[in-house]
């Protein structure tokens, strides 16, 4: 009786340790397609929408031509304003910041640089010039 009990609970923590490996390897790859998207120069984007309105709209070859070349003027007038965008994210960035770190310790703070650091060689944050208090 005890061995059934045994091999029970064996199965459900070998099935709860498969549901979450899965879920963090899954939430990893994920946040990893979404960083690679937000912090090209929009190319990556394009594709993806490329190939999805390719197969969406079932597109022949000159519709498929047309469609790439339209994405592409489209990639090319929204550059500015993601530029734009990301010089206001870090001036907003640059006002506040000193109010965080105002609230954390030295030590939070200089776990806070880094984080920046890292946020910032990923582009996906628009970092200001770290300055310390």
């Amino acid at each position: 009786m005890m061995r059934k009990v045994y091999i029970i609970l064996g199965l459900g923590a070998l099935f709860l340790a498969g549901l979450l490996t899965g879920g963090v390897v899954t939430a990893t790859y994920i946040m990893g397609q979404v960083q690679v998207i937000l912090s090209d120069d929009g190319q990556k984007l394009e594709e993806l929408l490329f190939s999805r309105m390719s197969k969406k709209l079932g597109l022949d070859e000159q519709q498929q031509a047309f469609a790439q070349d339209w994405l592409g003027q489209i990639t090319e007038d929204v550059q500015p304003v993601r530029n734009r965008a990301r010089a206001e994210i870090e001036s907003i960035l640059s006002s506040r910041l000193p109010q965080l770190r105002e609230q954390l310790d030295t030590d939070q703070n200089e776990k806070l640089d880094r984080w920046l650091e890292e946020m910032d060689s990923r582009s996906v944050l628009p970092v200001p010039p770290l300055e310390k208090n």
